[in-house]
């Protein structure tokens, strides 16, 4: 019994760990979405976002990598971009470029780790 208790112990700190570390991107997310609702209107979205243009494209580009919130947050953000009038082309940039910039900085942590940077191990390898 004394067993069970530790591990579901262990398991309440671990999920109290993880919503830790990630609660605020959450909270983060959810908030952008709610005053995009609220303060937004349809057409200032719409002519804002709503061509799917290259410019407007690259706002929302600019946009999602400035955010990066987690991919719920993202997923929220741009639906509630696509209800107000967003293009879908510009709705999917600003998703991809919220989720891809956490991605991109989990790869290049990765190919750093051990203090070395890519560069570095890169030209050391080479000389």
């Amino acid at each position: 019994m004394d067993m069970i208790l530790h591990e579901l112990g262990h398991g309440l700190l671990m999920a109290v760990g993880m919503f830790w570390q990630t609660g605020w991107s959450l909270v983060l997310g959810f908030t952008i979405s709610a005053v995009l609702q609220s303060v937004v209107s349809a057409d200032q979205m719409r002519r804002a976002f709503g061509g799917g243009s290259v410019r407007e494209i690259a706002f929302a580009t600019l946009a999602g990598a400035a955010s990066s919130s987690c991919s719920y947050a993202s997923a929220a953000i741009m639906r509630t971009l696509f209800k107000k009038g967003a293009a879908l082309v510009t709705s999917l940039a600003f998703l991809f470029a919220s989720t891809n910039l956490v991605l991109g900085s989990a790869l290049s942590s990765t190919c750093c780790s051990g203090g070395n940077s890519c560069s570095a191990s890169g030209s050391a390898a080479s000389s």
